[in-house]
């Protein structure tokens, strides 16, 4: 009996010590994959729920936290772990971060990405500097008693309230002097009352006016009613949307919306660019009004703050916005759209590295909701999943209107020449589309002046210092940049290495077409947009107005033109080196290449009059340029898909990128052999598991890190997931790793 009371001792007195406090597990904002346990004071008890953040302390700092979960008293206390516990210092906030609901999806995010939950959570959420902007307002109190005297100026500002009945304290101080004594006194006396009150900043500065539906086409009409039909089930369904540019998909996703907020639900609208949101959030408010709220990193804090607030309290039922928006804290989204499905800016590099089409999936299947893919080029996974019924397909074959596809032009340039940027029949087609007061749209996927600049007598070239890449020259600005790490300089007409004075621009860049187009049509309203133009706020929404105006001829830019843009004056489109993608060191390049022809070709010919489309490349046997020039996604799909089941690429099979970083040259490349080592242990017996490599990166060196990527290939997502985290285990921690970040990227896109 005695020895049974020393064993069970200690186990006492510890639930004893925790019989006040509650313990809580915490998702710390760090970059660990585990959480912590924490006990709650019992000043805090009565918040201490899931999804409250929280300060506490860590190690010798003081960290954020969210409350993920409540550990089971007696298994800690059996194993000692109680006796450790530390009690969190703070819970600031009144309210959850989020509901207990999403914090699953937020896990399923951290386990599938391989990410640390609490990185997932910051991620999620809006800034926390986001502050609640408060103004104070003024309201007449209409009352029955005979109002006390008023001197003339007390008279004065009371008047002015009662005739609006409520006034802001800005109004008061812009119309009166000093009016902050004179409304305490009104106050006083009972006639006025003062408060305090949130408002929200105006983060859509969209003009908009009510809009009619139009009459929808005999496919539109067929894909209103095969996705309403589904919704009415109340079932996860996804849908793949293949509408050729200018089919109408939009107003399909405005349809379908409609009868969601009908059954009270919510939508979530993903775009690719925010260079896309305010077209969208126009006509989204022309037909939605102020039920529309607007979410994506070209909002400041405080804005950010003020939607997501919005939504939270169910005012704004519709959320238009980029990646992150797929995160906004609807409670029942019935629709998830994610337009422009196939684009790459889905896809997050840095930690969480999700890629938010995926996660409209996970998300829509959570809440037994609708989810649309929209695109004129569906990604080969998704056209995959299309081919083999895991998603429902939908074709959009024809343009709204009847009106006919652009008339495509393959240009051969090595028939033209390779110093010459426009061939006679681009200029020609420039010429007639001048003339004809209508616009054109010249694409280029490569910014700046020239791609690099040579010396002719000894073959240097100017390289960056920070990335293994050549600095591109920008002409405007007269420097030379890298377009990875932003550094520059100013652009020598000497040769540092030899001090000869043969120094040459070679390659082509948007600024050099914009150039050549001033020179070739001066009488033309000559633009460009590309990163270097569109840095300010706003600037994507002025140029595109003067698109919209017609003061433009001629828009000059890289792939964010590309993208969903809608405007009928444009009937011309120039594609410059249609090849350009083809050339990187990407499995998806063919892919690529084909989508960026076919999306920019999409801008010509909306409206009334026909579209022309010039496309010179050196290169016009490739399948994805022929695919683009027919307007043929099938034998595209059909020649891509071939080529990546012979070599086991997705949509065949899953991949896992692990990139290694660091300083050292000599210490990336050990860490290298020592995880080619722990690989290859780790996938004998692995049936169906590739790895290629470890191999340095196409592009060595970004900003001063030598990189290397290590790519696991399977067709089996839980042994390719159990096989990398069994590595991982064996990288934390080893000294052999020591100086080097070790990256995992799930799905990657971006294998440069």
């Amino acid at each position: 009996m005695e020895a049974v009371f020393t064993i069970l001792c200690p186990f006492v007195t510890i639930l004893k010590r925790m019989e006040n406090k509650i313990m809580v597990e915490v998702a710390v904002v760090a970059p660990l994959d585990r959480t912590f346990y924490y006990t709650v004071p019992e000043e805090f008890s009565s918040r201490a729920i899931s999804g409250m953040k929280v300060t506490l302390p860590f190690g010798k700092r003081t960290v954020t936290g969210y409350i993920v979960g409540f550990p089971d008293a007696q298994a800690l206390a059996k194993d000692g772990s109680a006796l450790k516990l530390k009690d969190i210092k703070d819970i600031p906030d009144p309210e959850p971060a989020f509901t207990p609901e999403i914090l699953e999806f937020y896990r399923w995010i951290a386990d599938y990405y391989i990410s640390p939950l609490g990185e997932v959570i910051k991620t999620a959420l809006p800034p926390s500097k986001g502050k609640v902007k408060k103004e104070r307002f003024a309201a007449f109190i209409q009352s029955t008693e005979p109002p006390l005297p008023m001197t003339p100026k007390e008279e004065k500002v009371f008047s002015f309230i009662r005739e609006r009945g409520r006034v802001s304290f800005k109004e008061l101080n812009s119309e009166f002097n000093r009016p902050s004594d004179i409304i305490k006194r009104l106050s006083q006396k009972g006639v006025i009352a003062a408060s305090e009150e949130e408002v929200s900043r105006n983060s859509i500065e969209t003009e908009f006016r009510p809009s009619r539906r139009p009459d929808l086409t005999e496919p539109q009409m067929a894909a209103f009613s095969m996705i309403t039909e589904a919704m009415n089930e109340g079932k996860f369904s996804p849908f793949l949307l293949h509408g050729v540019t200018g089919s109408g998909k939009t107003e399909v996703y405005l349809r379908v919306i409609e009868e969601a907020l009908n059954m009270g639900k919510g939508a979530i609208v993903l775009v690719p660019e925010i260079s896309l949101t305010p077209q969208l959030l126009n006509r989204f408010r022309s037909r939605f009004g102020d039920k529309v709220a607007a979410l994506h990193s070209a909002l400041s804090d405080g804005e950010r703050c003020d939607e997501w607030r919005r939504i939270k309290r169910g005012e704004a039922r519709i959320v238009v916005g980029a990646r992150s928006a797929i995160f906004a804290p609807m409670k029942d989204p019935g629709v998830i759209v994610v337009d422009e499905e196939h684009d790459s800016s889905y896809k997050q590099e840095d930690v969480p590295r999700y890629n938010a089409r995926d996660l409209a999936l996970v998300r829509g299947k959570a809440v037994k909701g609708i989810v649309i893919l929209g695109s004129a080029t569906p990604s080969m996974e998704s056209y995959y999943n299309a081919k083999i019924s895991k998603f429902k397909y939908i074709s959009l074959p024809v343009r709204v209107e009847e009106r006919p596809m652009p008339q495509m032009i393959v240009v051969d340039m090595k028939d033209v020449g390779k110093k010459q940027i426009f061939s006679r029949q681009m200029t020609d087609c420039l010429e007639e589309s001048i003339k004809g007061k209508n616009q054109a749209l010249l694409f280029l996927n490569r910014r700046g002046f020239s791609t690099f600049m040579i010396c002719s007598d000894c073959g240097y070239t100017f390289k960056c210092p920070n990335c293994s890449i050549s600095l591109i020259y920008h002409q405007g600005e007269g420097v030379l940049k890298c377009h990875y790490c932003d550094y520059s300089q100013k652009a020598f007409p000497i040769c540092p290495s030899c001090k000869g004075g043969t120094v040459g621009l070679l390659g082509l860049g948007t600024e050099k077409v914009e150039e050549e187009a001033k020179k070739a049509f001066p009488d033309a309203n000559v633009a460009r947009m590309d990163r270097d133009t569109m840095s300010r706020k706003g600037s994507h929404e002025r140029i595109l107005k003067r698109l919209e105006d017609g003061d433009l001829d001629i828009l000059i830019g890289t792939q964010m033109v590309t993208k969903g843009h809608d405007y009928p004056g444009i009937t011309t489109v120039g594609v410059i080196s249609a090849e350009t993608s083809l050339n990187l060191p990407d499995f998806r390049a063919a892919e690529r290449t084909f989508q960026l022809i076919t999306q920019v070709a999409g801008r010509a010919g909306r409206g009334n009059a026909p579209g022309k489309v010039i496309i010179q490349t050196f290169n016009p046997d490739h399948y994805s340029i022929k695919a683009a020039s027919n307007h043929d996604m099938e034998y595209f799909y059909g020649e891509e898909a071939g080529f990546r089941k012979e070599l086991g690429y997705p949509p065949f099979s899953r991949l896992i990128n692990i990139r290694l970083r660091g300083n050292s040259e000599m210490k990336t490349a050990a860490a290298a052999k020592s995880l080619e080592k722990i690989g290859t242990d780790a996938v004998r017996g692995c049936k169906g598991m590739v790895i290629l490599g470890p191999s340095q990166a196409p592009i060595y060196k970004i900003r001063g890190k030598y990189r290397w990527n290590m790519l696991f290939k399977g067709k089996d997502t839980g042994k390719l997931h159990s096989l990398v985290r069994n590595m991982l285990s064996r990288v934390i921690g080893s000294s052999d790793f020591r100086g080097v970040d070790v990256q995992v990227d799930v799905d990657p896109l971006n294998m440069l």
